[in-house]
C-alpha cells in the first residue's frame, strides 16, 4: 500500500508541473503514448459542426412538414368521418381503405426520411475520420509517440499528452465548412396520410 501511495503521489507531482511548459512557451515533454477525446473532433470542428447544423436544418423541416401533414390529415379524417351517413357501406370502405394505404406509406416514407439523416451523419462522421487519421498519424510522428488512446480510458494522465486541441485545428486547416455537401431529404407531399391517424372508423 506504501508503495502504490508513493507511486500516486509521484504521479501527481508530475501533472503539477504541465502547467510549467505551457507558461515557458516549451514544448510538450516526449511521450510515448498520446491521448485524444475522439468525440471533440466531430462537435468542434468546423466541418463537423456545419455537419450538424446542416442536418438539424432538415430534421426541422421535416418536423414542420409532418405538423402540416398531421393537420391537413385530421381535417381529412374528420370529413370522411361526418359524410359516412351519406355514403354507401362499399364507398365508405373505398374512400377508408385509400386513406388507410396512404398512412402505411407515410410510415414508411417517414422512417426512410429518418433513416437518411442518420446515413447523412454517419457519412460526415467517416469523412472526417477519414481525414483525421493522416492528420493524427503525423501528430504521433512529430510527438515522437507510439500509440493514441481515448482519454476516458485513461485513469491518470499529465494534459500535456492531450492532442485534441491541436487535432481539431489541424484538421480545421485541411476540411471546413465549405467542404459539408448535403442533399434534401425526401419527404412525402402534403396531401399524404400520417401514422398519427392509422385509427380512422373505417368499419361500415
Amino acid at each position: 500500500m506504501r508503495l502504490l501511495l508513493t507511486a500516486l503521489s509521484f504521479g501527481l507531482a508530475m501533472l503539477s508541473t504541465s502547467p510549467a511548459f505551457a507558461q515557458a512557451g516549451l514544448s510538450p515533454p516526449q511521450s510515448p503514448i498520446l491521448v485524444i477525446e475522439s468525440e471533440r473532433l466531430f462537435i468542434e470542428t468546423e466541418f463537423g459542426q456545419a455537419s450538424l447544423r446542416a442536418i438539424d436544418d432538415q430534421a426541422r423541416r421535416l418536423a414542420a412538414e409532418s405538423r402540416e401533414i398531421d393537420a391537413q390529415l385530421i381535417a381529412e379524417e374528420r370529413a370522411l368521418t361526418e359524410a359516412r351517413p351519406t355514403l354507401s357501406p362499399e364507398e365508405f370502405r373505398t374512400r377508408a381503405d385509400a386513406f388507410d394505404a396512404r398512412v402505411l406509406r407515410l410510415r414508411r416514407e417517414r422512417d426512410e426520411a429518418g433513416a437518411q439523416l442518420s446515413a447523412a451523419r454517419e457519412e460526415a462522421e467517416a469523412i472526417l475520420r477519414n481525414a483525421a487519421l493522416p492528420i493524427l498519424a503525423q501528430i504521433v510522428l512529430d510527438r515522437g509517440a507510439v500509440a493514441v488512446f481515448e482519454r476516458r480510458d485513461v485513469f491518470i494522465m499529465d494534459d500535456s499528452i492531450d492532442i485534441t486541441d491541436e487535432a481539431v485545428a489541424r484538421i480545421n486547416e485541411q476540411l471546413g465548412a465549405d467542404d459539408v455537401q448535403t442533399g434534401p431529404i425526401e419527404t412525402p407531399a402534403p396531401t399524404d396520410a400520417t401514422p398519427e391517424q392509422t385509427d380512422t372508423e373505417s368499419d361500415p
